[in-house]
Parts: C-alpha cells; sequence; structure tokens
C-alpha cells in the first residue's frame, strides 16, 4: 500500500490510509509515503465522509 500510494501522489491522488495503528509514528509513516489522511480502525464512517468530502474539494479541477 505505501508503495503505491507514492506512485499514486505522483498523478496527484490522494489517498487515505485506514489503519489498526493510530500512534503517531504510525501516522508519520503514512504521511511520508503520502497518504492525504490516517484514520484508524474501528472505522467512524462520518469521518471519513468528511476526509473524503474534504479531499474531493480539494481536489476539484479549478474553474
Amino acid at each position: 500500500g505505501y508503495e503505491l500510494m507514492q506512485e499514486m501522489r505522483i498523478r496527484g491522488v490522494p489517498g487515505i490510509a485506514l489503519s489498526g495503528f493510530g500512534m503517531e509514528s504510525d501516522v508519520n509513516r503514512a504521511r511520508t509515503a503520502g497518504f492525504s489522511e490516517h484514520l484508524t480502525k474501528p472505522i467512524n464512517f462520518e469521518r471519513l465522509e468528511e476526509v473524503i468530502q474534504q479531499l474531493l474539494s480539494n481536489n476539484a479541477p479549478k474553474r
């Protein structure tokens, strides 16, 4: 996942890391790999929806 995310970021694709681990080192590893956000399991679907909406609005084509 981390290697794929690095390739995706080169192309400007955002990503959300979903992990059972929430230590600062885990979050830093995800951010270093290029993930836009890091969320922990169990998934809070309201928070996931917020993050997705934010990423979509940040990556919308500018007019």
